[in-house]
């Protein structure tokens, strides 16, 4: 329903909006990679939670991960800026950001597609999991930052 959906719209968007507060926070005083390491398994969690839950507790796993998706952009800014440094900030970033732009543009279409062509979300959730997967991995193979 449409008020159904406007609920899990407006909980992702609350969650992900404290939650940028919360990692950045967080990133002021742990190591980066911790944190990052923390919003990437959060994020696969809630992506497999969204497979297995009934419809009733769509809106928690929703929330859940648009707390933990919402953490990507002060995650990112912090780690380039500690990974490459001020001085080559404004590359780093001029880098990342058409790979980012262009998977968010055709992440909808994708996920449209497997909609229409199945019956339902789960096997994108399941993809998206372990696409961010090696996320994981990535974070323990940062470099040190000034909080290690």
């Amino acid at each position: 329903s449409t008020s159904m959906a406007a609920l899990v719209i407006s909980a992702m968007s609350m969650t992900a909006m404290l939650s940028k507060l919360i990692f950045g926070w967080l990133m002021d005083r742990f190591a980066h990679r911790l944190v990052y390491g923390f919003a990437v398994l959060g994020m696969c969690t809630g992506f497999i939670l969204a497979v297995t839950v009934s419809s009733m507790f769509m809106v928690l796993v929703v929330a859940f991960l648009g707390f933990f998706a919402g953490s990507i952009l002060p995650l990112r800014g912090a780690a380039v800026l500690s990974q490459f440094g001020a001085a080559f900030y404004g590359r780093a970033v001029g880098l990342i950001t058409p790979f980012t732009m262009g998977a968010a543009s055709l992440g909808p279409l994708v996920v449209g597609f497997a909609r229409d062509n199945g019956s339902s979300y789960d096997l994108v959730f399941v993809a998206m999991a372990l696409l961010i997967l090696p996320g994981i991995l990535v974070s323990a193979l940062l470099g040190s930052d000034k909080t290690d």
